[in-house]
């Protein structure tokens, strides 16, 4: 099955009906110029109806570069499964310098995509790290990455306990069946 076809399937848990313009931004540094309004709203327009493609060409020509516009850019390569240039962007967007510390600064969704990135790599431990610096728990994407994490360790046998105990990995996949990402 290809990531496209993966990743057209909708959540009802998500308000992904109400157009960007419409909500607000938790990004205080950033006031969003009636461009980014339509380049993110055509965005979404094409991510809901399953073009990742589409909507990662509309970011590119755009040539934007604000901090939204690349959250956007991060959200079609997670939905591509380009994980690793994924990781890369927001890992740019929400550490501080030289540290593994999330900069309290960017707004919840990049440090939830940098999460889901982490998690679409197969990096339990590290997407648990930043869920736990992130100080929203009540959105609704933490919650749902914490049950799908919940569900999967609930699911281990013995060995695969054993080897989350002593820092390993199991190698029992964890299944991520939404559209990962979030534009806002």
């Amino acid at each position: 099955m290809s990531t496209e076809t993966k990743t057209s399937f909708r959540n009802p848990k998500y308000d992904d009906q109400v157009p960007l313009s419409s909500r607000g931004s938790d990004s205080p540094k950033e006031n969003k110029s009636p461009e980014l309004i339509e380049i993110l709203t055509k965005v979404e327009v094409a991510l809901q109806a399953g073009r990742t493609k589409q909507a990662f060409d509309i970011i590119v020509r755009s040539h934007n570069r604000s901090s939204w516009a690349t959250n956007a850019l991060g959200v079609c390569h997670l939905r591509l499964g380009n994980n690793h240039e994924c990781i890369d962007i927001f890992r740019q967007m929400v550490l501080n310098s030289g540290t593994l510390a999330l900069r309290e600064d960017v707004p919840t969704v990049f440090k939830i995509n940098f999460a889901t990135a982490l998690l679409a790599d197969h990096k339990v431990s590290g997407c648990l790290d930043v869920l736990s610096e992130i100080q929203n728990d009540a959105h609704p994407a933490v919650q749902q990455l914490r049950a799908a994490i919940h569900d999967w360790k609930s699911r281990f046998n013995l060995w695969d306990r054993i080897d989350w105990l002593f820092g390993g990995e199991p190698a029992r996949p964890l299944r991520l069946d939404w559209p990962l990402g979030e534009l806002e």
